[in-house]
Order: C-alpha cells, then structure tokens, then sequence
C-alpha cells in the first residue's frame, strides 16, 4: 500500500493544526483536545492502517481517554485534583496533536520529495543551458 493522498495528508494536518495551536491550554479545554486528537488520531489511522506505517504510528500515537468534566469543581480539594486532572489531560492531547502534525508534515515530506529533486534538476540543467548559450 502506498502513501495516502496528499491532499488528503494536507487537509488533516490542518485540521490537526487548527486544534491544537491555542496557546496555554486551561483546564476546561481538555474534552475539546482529547476528543479532538481522538477524531484526528483516528482519520490518521484509518488511513495508515494495514501499511508498513501502522506500527509506527500506534507506537508513537496512544490511544487515550476522552476527558469529561465528572462532579462539581467548585471549591476544597477537589477543585486542586479537577484542574490537575483537566490541564494535565488537556496537554497531553495538545502534544500528541502538535506530534501528530508534524507526522504528517514528514509524510507530506516523504511524498512529495521526489517531484521537489526532480524540479530542482530540471531547473539546474535549465540555468546550465542557459549559460552555456550565452558563452
């Protein structure tokens, strides 16, 4: 199985970026992150699943846990293991997401070198004629 569709490479790695690039991440924005790295992390799987790149990407992809608000956070103890909880949940999927995008940067990468060398070359050889011309 070959490499996904670029445009499709491109259109997640978006998506992801648009996630998870908020800045400091605040106890109450970890349901939206873990869920969204989940959704992410599965429209990325579901692309690599049954390739070579599957176990690289469950190595370095976990699942995790959606993170849901339980309970009333309100005051005392609970309040200080709440947002504990919630910001350490809340990064984590930040980071995964950011490391997810960056994945499929390398894989864009990968995909589209070829066609970069091949132009690069035949730019060289361009300007080298072109030179030669002029000699």
């Amino acid at each position: 199985m070959g490499l996904p569709d670029i445009g499709r490479l491109l259109r997640l790695q978006n998506s992801i970026s648009a996630i998870g690039k908020k800045g400091k991440v605040e106890p109450t924005d970890a349901p939206s992150l873990t869920e969204g790295y989940r959704r992410m992390r599965s429209q990325v799987f579901d692309l690599v699943a049954g390739s070579d790149l599957e176990p690289e990407f469950n190595d370095l992809f976990p699942e995790i846990s959606e993170y849901s608000m339980q309970g009333d956070p309100t005051g005392g103890p609970g309040l200080i293991r709440w947002h504990t909880e919630a910001t350490t949940a809340g990064t984590n999927a930040q980071r995964l997401l950011d490391q997810l995008g960056g994945w499929l940067e390398g894989l864009i990468e990968q995909q589209t070198l070829p066609e970069k060398i091949q132009a690069e070359a035949a730019e060289r050889v361009r300007q080298e004629q072109g030179g030669f011309e002029s000699v």
